[in-house]
């Protein structure tokens, strides 16, 4: 701006406008002061009085400072002179303490020298006194300020010393104590652990080397290289299922299937010339010497598991009662506060939580089965096969001492109980282990002890007399005690100690009176779940049932052999007899060597292998073009692919039969084989053992059939799926396109006979219908009735084949336009054709359970509904339905919406086109869409004729929604149902198109023939929308 104003010259003008201004300025400021003069003034007094009261304040600041410092300097002498006389104090209240414990150990090494000097006495009792005094004397040493006293520190290194021996006497009496099952010397030893502050400690240390102990001797008992020597085939393992079949495998694969082959159809009741083998002659043989070896060592191996329990069953005893005489202590309320691992412990933490819940005899099984674990393991690197062999001859020796260790669990229950009741004491079984038993009166008529999947056996906590007494009862009480006399009198003798392995094996036989299934072969157990004494030995039972499927499946490999460029023959007659041998074979097996639970785990196999068979023959079902291929010109004569799938259906019906048959001759095989190990071992069965084979063959055939029913289902289901639903397609769409035909025949070609003698037309039934008389049934004995095997299933298909052949028929009657009184009489001859046809296939289906069979005999009455209405209700092409009477009729929910929205489309004026006249449709396609039979599993009826209540299969009862209720209620639950069905819903939408086309046509009609075609038109929609709700 300034530049501007020289530049233009104007800088005397722009700096005497400036000086003007400033003047101005000030006149207004001197304007101002003189205005607020006083103001001014006032302002200035306050700032002096601010002033002076600052200089005041300030003043006195000085002062309260000195003030403070001067009382810091006194607080600071008397804090000084406090701590000086606390220091003081402090140093004598440690010299008191330390004077106090010099002389607590100096009493306390009184007492030790007391009881070194009289060293010479052993007794246990002695000990636990010292166990108290060293664990006093051992306090003490760890305090620094006393081990500064000579006398204290040279004392540390004898008294450490004697606790190093007095822990090592102690723990070698308890462990003889346990061994001897002498639960007095057992308390006393605990005793001196308690004493030293050690129980939880001592207590794991005991469980472990009896778990040590144990696995020891087992992997000293179980002696696979003996086996090897009695039967050199146990040294080396069937690899490959030629070596599993032995001379049966040594047959050329090509020869068999040239000789299959060259039977043809008739491969399955034939059988192979070149197979003289018997089938399974190359699986193991287990020789006579052999079983009383595994014998023997199972029962080797069981007497050391009992012994072993027995002793920690008397340790876990002593632990549940015994207290402290001086506090009165419980030693279980010392482990209940060990809740968890010490820092250093990590790795027991479990372990440590177990013993916080008093469940000794849990942690023992637990750690046994561990170890178990990994001697199986060893076992196996060295001898599998035997190794595999011997492992059902183990668990049967387990689940034996299982049970005899049940039977000693009620034994001590009922004694702890009447002591309890007696004596008034309070050691009872724990309430953990009470509640694991069950009374079940009706069943058993006494108590049964249930393992939990940590195998728990003993009771391990207390519980108190009242919670007993309002679980178990004294009658209960006396049933245990009968029951189990000659459960306990077994288990003395079968479990008496002796030396030499030979009278073992006599015991064993006497115990097991024929050598096959007693008493002690089953354990009350729960579904799945196995003791760990059982578990411990799962990688033998992993090795035993990988082996016992690959003999089942040798016969399939066999059957269906994997080599290039090689397709397998149908398998004949003889090949499922080998198949179902070897499957049958392992379930003996593990019936007479082994126990229920076994045999579930080899019937889990046992499926495995039908599935593999199945899934085999499964590969081989042909579905080609060849296979839909149907003609009248031949007789209906069957393709060669349909004659292969036909007889596929034959082998699986064969196959299906040979396994109903299992469960029976299973423990048929049983009694033989039990009988026959009677007879070499030249003794009688007792009847007790007789006794009970009768009621463990319920539970073994029961087993069995479990497995077996699995395997029918699967084989039914694909002899449906793949065989039997193809052909009953084929069946049904070729008498489907012999109905279509009704829509090319007229009726104007009456019969001979004129009118009958009151007045009514006469007609013939359709040339369709006539058709269908002469090849339905030669259609189904070529295709179903005679080509396959009589079956429920043959018999489902023949009975849907029907179903659908009735159902075809209404929905294309129902479209024949113009409906008139011609047409139905030929439409209700046709029907009684049709039911008379049927009948002598099939028995009729119960109307009140099918939906088709309803529908059939309901369109009948529909087509005469005038005559039944006597008037009330008449409907044709000039007067249209009503609604209200029309949705009355009781019969009309038995109908589908497309038959009976056809059949009034059919009555209605020809201006309204068919449903399958619009988006250039054909008659053959719309009924398609209404006739095909969805992916929907049907739930058979249960009264229907074939009786397979539990039969899933496709039919075409998933066309129908059928409801019991008037259709004048619940339209919601109707217009919903009924839109889900596929083909009905296309069908209201192809209808609704032809509205829309007759809507246009009402439009350009004339005045009276357009009232009459609204009427039609309003009436047909609002049934429909009835049915489909407002689309």
């Amino acid at each position: 701006y300034i530049r501007a104003v020289v530049k233009e010259g104007r800088s005397e003008e722009t700096f005497s406008s400036i000086v003007s201004c400033i003047e101005d300025i000030n006149i207004e400021i001197k304007s101002y002061i003189s205005q607020h003069k006083d103001d001014l003034m006032s302002g200035m007094q306050d700032v002096a009085t601010l002033a002076e009261r600052y200089n005041t304040l300030s003043s006195n600041a000085d002062k309260f400072n000195q003030s403070i410092m001067r009382l810091k300097k006194e607080a600071v002498d008397s804090h000084g002179l406090v701590s000086a006389r606390t220091m003081e104090l402090e140093r004598i209240h440690e010299t008191s303490i330390l004077l106090h414990q010099l002389k607590l150990f100096v009493r306390s090494k009184s007492q030790l020298d007391l009881y070194l000097k009289n060293s010479e006495d052993k007794d246990i009792r002695t000990l636990s006194s010292a166990a108290k005094t060293l664990n006093e004397l051992e306090k003490l040493l760890i305090v620094p300020r006393l081990m500064e006293i000579k006398f204290v520190s040279d004392s540390s290194t004898n008294i450490k010393l004697f606790g190093k021996n007095i822990r090592l006497l102690a723990q070698d009496r308890l462990l003889t104590a346990i061994s001897e099952k002498n639960q007095a010397s057992i308390a006393t030893s605990l005793q001196v652990f308690y004493n030293l502050q050690c129980l939880p400690e001592i207590i794991l240390m005991v469980i472990d080397t009896a778990v040590k102990r144990t696995a020891d001797l087992t992997r000293d008992a179980l002696d696979f290289d003996a086996l090897v020597t009695i039967q050199p085939e146990l040294s080396s393992a069937p690899t490959t299922a030629s070596s599993l079949l032995g001379p049966l495998a040594s047959i050329p694969t090509a020869k068999r299937a040239s000789s299959t082959a060259a039977g043809g159809s008739n491969s399955l009741s034939g059988s192979n010339s070149n197979n003289s083998t018997a089938p399974g002659a190359g699986a193991l043989v287990i020789s006579h010497q052999l079983r009383i070896a595994l014998r023997e060592m199972g029962h080797l191996w069981s007497t050391i598991i009992h012994d072993n329990a027995m002793q920690m069953h008397a340790f876990q005893r002593v632990v549940a009662k015994k207290e402290d005489p001086t506090t009165h202590e419980k030693f279980l309320d010392v482990l209940k506060r060990v809740d968890s691992a010490p820092s250093n412990q990590s790795s027991n933490s479990v372990s440590y939580a177990t013993l916080a819940t008093g469940q000794l005899l849990d942690l023992f099984w637990h750690r046994l089965s561990m170890s178990l674990s990994e001697v199986a393991s060893e076992k196996i690197k060295a001898n599998p096969v035997a190794a595999s062999r011997a492992y059902p001859y183990l668990r049967k020796s387990a689940v034996s001492v299982l049970e005899n260790l049940k039977t000693l669990t009620e034994r001590d229950l009922y004694r702890d109980f009447h002591s309890g009741s007696s004596s008034g004491s309070s050691f009872l079984p724990t309430k953990e282990f009470t509640e694991s038993l069950f009374v079940d009166h009706q069943a058993t008529n006494n108590i049964v002890v249930k393992r939990r999947d940590t195998g728990y056996v003993f009771g391990s906590l207390q519980w108190s007399q009242n919670d007993l007494l309002s679980t178990l009862d004294m009658g209960s009480m006396g049933r245990i005690s009968a029951r189990s006399h000659y459960n306990r009198a077994n288990a003395a003798s079968g479990y008496a100690h002796n030396q030499s392995v030979t009278s073992l094996g006599r015991r064993n036989a006497s115990h097991n009176g024929s050598g096959g299934i007693s008493t002690s072969d089953l354990v009350d157990s729960l579904p799945g779940v196995e003791h760990s004494l059982v578990a411990g030995f799962k990688p033998l039972k992993d090795r035993f049932l990988l082996n016992s499927l690959n003999r089942m499946t040798a016969p399939i490999m066999q059957m269906f052999p994997e080599v290039e460029g090689y397709t397998a023959a149908i398998p004949s007659k003889r090949d499922l007899q080998a198949l179902t041998k070897a499957l049958q074979t392992e379930l003996v097996t593990a019936v007479v060597e082994s126990d229920l639970g076994l045999l579930a785990a080899s019937c889990k196999e046992f499926t495995k292998a039908v599935q593999l068979m199945l899934s085999k023959i499964e590969g081989m079902i042909i579905n080609s073009p060849e296979t839909r291929k149907i003609s009248s010109q031949n007789s209906f004569t069957r393709t060669s692919q349909q004659e292969h799938n036909s007889q596929l259906f034959m082998l699986l019906m064969q196959f299906k039969e040979a396994l109903e048959k299992i469960p029976q001759q299973v423990w048929k095989s049983v009694e033989e084989m039990n009988d026959n190990l009677s007879g070499m071992s030249n003794t009688s069965t007792p009847s007790t053992v007789l006794a009970n084979m009768g009621q463990q063959s319920e539970s073994v055939v029961g087993e069995v059939k479990k497995s077996v029913q699995t395997a029918v289902e699967i084989i039914d289901d694909l002899a449906e799926r793949q065989i039997t639903d193809a052909i009953v397609a084929l069946l049904a769409g070729y008498i489907q396109s012999i109905i279509l035909g009704l829509h090319k025949e007229g009726v104007s070609n009456y019969s001979s006979k004129g009118s009958t003698a009151a007045g009514d037309i006469a007609v013939d039934c359709s040339m369709a219908v006539q058709t269908l008389s002469k090849q339905v049934p030669v259609m189904l004995k070529s295709h179903l009735i005679s080509s396959l095997p009589k079956s429920k299933i043959v018999d489902t298909a023949v009975e849907e084949v029907c179903l659908r052949m009735m159902h075809s028929y209404v929905t294309v009657a129902s479209l024949c336009r113009p409906m008139s009184e011609a047409l139905r009489l030929r439409t209700a001859k046709d029907m009684s054709s049709l039911e008379m046809l049927i009948s002598g296939l099939i028995s009729m289906p119960n109307t009140h359970l099918c939906p088709v069979s309803q529908e059939f005999k309901s369109y009948r009455r529909l087509l005469f509904i005038e005559s039944e209405q006597k008037n009330s209700l008449q409907f044709s092409a000039s007067v249209p339905p009503s609604k209200t009477q029309l949705l009355q009729l009781p019969y009309l929910s038995q109908l589908r919406p497309s038959v009976l929205l056809g059949y009034l489309v059919s009555c209605a004026p020809s201006q309204l086109p068919s449903p399958y006249d619009v988006e250039n449709r054909t008659l053959a396609s719309y009924v398609q869409d209404l006739t095909e039979v969805n992916t929907t599993m049907i739930q058979k009826d249960s009264d229907d004729r074939n009786g397979s209540s539990n039969r899933i299969f496709y039919s075409v009862r998933s066309l129908y929604f059928h409801s019991s209720s008037s259709y004048g209620n619940n339209n919601m639950s109707i217009s919903s149902s009924w839109s889900k069905i596929d083909g009905e819903s296309k069908c209201w939408s192809a209808i609704q198109q032809c509205e829309d086309i007759f809507f246009q046509r009402i439009a350009v009609a004339e005045g009276a023939q357009k009232q009459h075609m609204r009427e039609w038109y309003e009436a047909i929609l609002e049934i429909g929308s009835h049915f489909f709700g407002e689309m």
